[in-house]
């Protein structure tokens, strides 16, 4: 009896590991697609469905890379490299907000998706205003504003079907 329990949680913990490494590896190869409403919409979704399938302090982990990818493959600019924190600290208050009310699935996701929003932009608007060459504020505007909002729905979408197709299928 020890012996199947046992077996059981290592099947288990090697499935964790395995979904860990893929939603990881998802998250990384994102941002060399170099499109941010592309890009936004599938690191949204690949943190949607870590909270779902892991949890939350696994979400939390895949969420720091994303936006380091970014920088390094120039999706974002060089000059906006000050925001990477707050873009990752967005990433977290998406996954905290989800997390505590995932219970009521489109709840979580809009309330995680508004509070990122808000936070981003606001955070941004701050920065923009400070620290940026005028040239880039119209650049910034884009990159941190409504995109934001869109590409985190648009991720909830995409979690949510697939999400629904591993419940049918697995």
């Amino acid at each position: 009896m020890d012996n199947e329990r046992f077996l059981s949680a290592e099947r288990e913990n090697v499935f964790i590991l395995l979904q860990f490494a893929a939603l990881f590896s998802i998250a990384v190869l994102a941002p060399f697609i170099r499109v941010q409403l592309i890009t936004g919409s599938i690191v949204n979704a690949i943190l949607f469905l870590a909270v779902m399938l892991m949890g939350f302090r696994r979400a939390v982990i895949i969420s720091t890379v994303p936006s380091l990818i970014s920088l390094t493959s120039g999706l974002l600019p060089l000059a906006f490299a000050p925001l990477v924190p707050f873009i990752m600290i967005g990433n977290i208050i998406l996954i905290i907000t989800f997390d505590y009310l995932k219970k009521n699935y489109w709840l979580g996701v809009l309330a995680a998706c508004f509070l990122k929003f808000i936070f981003l932009f606001g955070s941004s608007s701050l920065f923009i205003h400070s620290l940026v060459e005028q040239k880039l504020v119209s650049k910034a505007v884009m990159m941190f504003g409504g995109i934001q909002l869109t590409t985190a729905i648009s991720g909830a979408i995409v979690a949510y079907y697939v999400l629904k197709y591993i419940k049918r299928n697995l």
